[in-house]
């Protein structure tokens, strides 16, 4: 072999061992991503019993509210929303599951994402109109896009999804977010009921049947203003932010071009009224 040949044929191996190396360390990636699909507490399970069967219920103390989210992912607005309905016999029940250990399933669900969902089914007990759930239990490769949905019919559990390249926009049952192994239910704060309200009936009423679209939002952000007057193109964040953002609130904790899950969870207008298999914020942060 001359020189050249051999030159090439290092050249060759060297890209080789690249390649390999690559592969491994994408692989490793991989893993650690799936391998964060569910969070359960590192702390001890505590008996909630005597504060459930405790006379005077309707009147906690913030050690108690605490205990509560800390061992059921309930926040004190979450609480005391079933306590006033007299399901706080339920407190026991999320206490079980968000200290369960729960087999997870990752299957693709498009040629480019992949969802998890686990052996044994959440509980959501109380959302209300408006009322937004993120979970980050979707992926793209080695990145946890995550999804997010807007309720906009609290009685009969139904929220606006938009779910996928391919599809528009429609209104869904919440029943499979209790399938995820892990979620959240944000609430805007510091508003009225009827307030939160408006904005879930806004949203099953004029952001249905709207093609997904990932670049949504892109241009107007860029300062270019569509030409018609409706919504083009949705995705699932996006769907959720515009409808809030109809309302005068930006939820893009960011500002940045896209708005994904991630820039909602993070917002400061949301407060959380329960988290189920996710790392759980501080009570402080909560309350």
């Amino acid at each position: 072999m001359g020189g050249q040949g051999k030159k090439i044929f290092r050249v060759a191996g060297v890209l080789g061992l690249l390649v390999l190396l690559g592969l491994a360390v994408w692989r490793s990636l991989r893993v650690e991503v799936e391998s964060r699909a569910r969070a359960v507490p590192k702390y001890a399970v505590v008996n909630i019993v005597p504060i459930l069967e405790r006379p005077g219920l309707l009147v906690l103390s913030v050690p108690e509210y605490k205990l509560l989210y800390e061992q059921t992912g309930m926040s004190p607005a979450g609480v005391d929303a079933m306590i006033a309905e007299g399901r706080q016999e339920e407190l026991l029940e999320l206490q079980e599951k968000l200290f369960a250990e729960v087999s997870v399933v990752c299957t693709p669900n498009t040629l480019i994402t992949r969802e998890e969902r686990g052996s044994e089914e959440a509980l959501i007990p109380c959302v209300e109109d408006g009322d937004i759930l993120v979970t980050f239990n979707c992926h793209t490769d080695v990145w946890r896009n995550g999804h997010v949905a807007i309720v906009a019919d609290a009685k009969k559990r139904l929220a606006v999804e938009a779910r996928q390249l391919g599809t528009e926009s429609g209104m869904f049952s919440l029943d499979h977010w209790e399938t995820y192994p892990a979620f959240a239910v944000l609430r805007l704060k510091d508003t009225d009921r009827e307030k939160r309200a408006a904005i879930g009936e806004y949203a099953g009423q004029e952001l249905l049947d709207i093609p997904y679209r990932l670049e949504a939002g892109v241009m107007a952000r860029l300062g270019v203003t569509e030409e018609t007057g409706t919504l083009a193109g949705t995705h699932c964040a996006h769907l959720a932010w515009y409808a809030y953002e109809h309302f005068g609130y930006n939820i893009d904790s960011n500002g940045g071009l896209i708005v994904t899950p991630k820039d909602i969870f993070d917002s400061k207008l949301l407060q959380v009224v329960q988290i189920y298999g996710m790392p759980m914020p501080d009570f402080e942060e909560i309350y």
